[in-house]
């Protein structure tokens, strides 16, 4: 397949509408309708190929990308100036207050960050392109002129922009735990392994913070987060905000620096500022002994060490993995010369060969997503 067809491809359109939704919302803040911005995307799809196969020029996937991107920021800007001047409500300030939209670009095969001198020679091509266009034969001219008057068709998007400009973006969170990984498969608290249960091509995700035990920023001045679908690895740094309870709130101050991964299996690590894991312990901690307490119904267990074993109090709870690989809760009764925990229907031999995991050693992960 060459350039063209991979340029025309709808792996292609898709790439090309995750970027110019993220352009638009970014530069606008708005989202613009999805009918309308796809056949925008299309005609200029269809112009710039035909250019391209006419006049026989060779360019990169990356160079037509980028160009299409132009081109569709020079309709939108246009469109956007339309609505302004006929009903001089919309806040100028707003149609500017995002930087180049081409540098929040997703930087793969399909796309490059474009510097300003980079977008001016981009520019340039288009120029030369359709100079080139304009000496092709007659048939060559009717054949671009109709495909111009095409987007002239587009329906008028000038309403639908001004009614969005003043819309908010609305954006939601979900959370990842790491109580909820398979602890027993994946004992080390700071690696993670999940499939993510929303349509990445549909929806933009940024990490928002990251709540975890007091005694983390005693480890480290700063966190290094690493999140890859074995495909892209992106990498954000947190640092403490606030005590938050029996946890601290962590934050980053890379804002508007989405997710951009393609593979719903995602891969979590954090490291410390040596960039070496960040010691959060380990679960599936062996029980060791076990016997019924003095009251009859509670038990005494021993475990093997877990240097966090100390944050436990009395009413928290662990998660017990028993003989038969269920997995129960129980309830903290003491926790000082002896560890008495509290479950009305386990037995004690369901503590043969079982494990715990702390439940006040775990963190959480908070992410927002919108659609585009």
């Amino acid at each position: 397949m060459g350039v063209v067809d991979d340029y025309k491809s709808v792996k292609n359109r898709d790439v090309l509408y995750g970027a110019a939704s993220k352009m638009i919302r970014d530069k606008y803040n708005m989202v613009l309708n999805e009918d309308v911005l796809l056949k925008i995307i299309n005609n200029i799809i269809g112009i710039i190929s035909n250019d391209i196969a006419l006049i026989n020029t060779s360019l990169k996937l990356i160079e037509l990308n980028n160009m299409t991107l132009i081109k569709i920021k020079e309709y939108i800007g246009k469109q956007v100036d339309a609505a302004a001047n006929a009903t001089k409500q919309v806040d100028a300030a707003s149609a500017v207050n995002a930087t180049n939209a081409t540098k929040h670009v997703k930087q793969d095969t399909y796309f490059q960050p474009v510097l300003e001198e980079e977008t001016d020679e981009l520019i340039q091509k288009l120029q030369e392109l359709e100079e080139k266009r304009k000496m092709a034969s007659t048939f060559v001219n009717e054949t671009i002129i109709e495909e111009v008057q095409t987007i002239a068709q587009t329906p008028d998007i000038s309403e639908q922009l001004y009614k969005m400009s003043k819309k908010p973006v609305v954006k939601k969170i979900f959370v990842i735990n790491s109580h909820n990984r398979d602890w027993v498969k994946q004992p080390q608290r700071s690696m993670l392994q999940f499939n993510i249960g929303i349509d990445l091509k549909t929806n933009v995700i940024e990490p928002l913070k990251i709540l975890l035990p007091v005694f983390t920023k005693e480890l480290t001045p700063y966190i290094n987060l690493s999140i890859t679908d074995d495909i892209k690895t992106q990498k954000y740094v947190f640092f403490f905000h606030k005590n938050n309870g029996e946890w601290d709130e962590w934050i980053h101050e890379q804002t508007n620096n989405p997710l951009y991964l393609t593979n719903n299996n995602w891969k979590i690590s954090l490291y410390d500022c040596f960039n070496a894991p960040l010691a959060l312990g380990n679960d599936d901690i062996n029980v060791l002994e076990v016997s019924t307490a003095e009251n009859g119904k509670d038990f005494v267990i021993k475990t093997s060490h877990e240097e966090y074993m100390y944050l436990l109090k009395k009413y928290d709870t662990i998660y017990i993995k028993t003989f038969s690989n269920d997995i129960d809760a129980a309830k903290v009764v003491q926790n000082d010369d002896k560890f008495i925990i509290r479950n009305d229907v386990l037995k004690q031999e369901d503590f043969i060969n079982s494990k715990i995991l702390n439940w006040k050693a775990q963190y959480y992960i908070v992410f927002s997503y919108q659609s585009i």
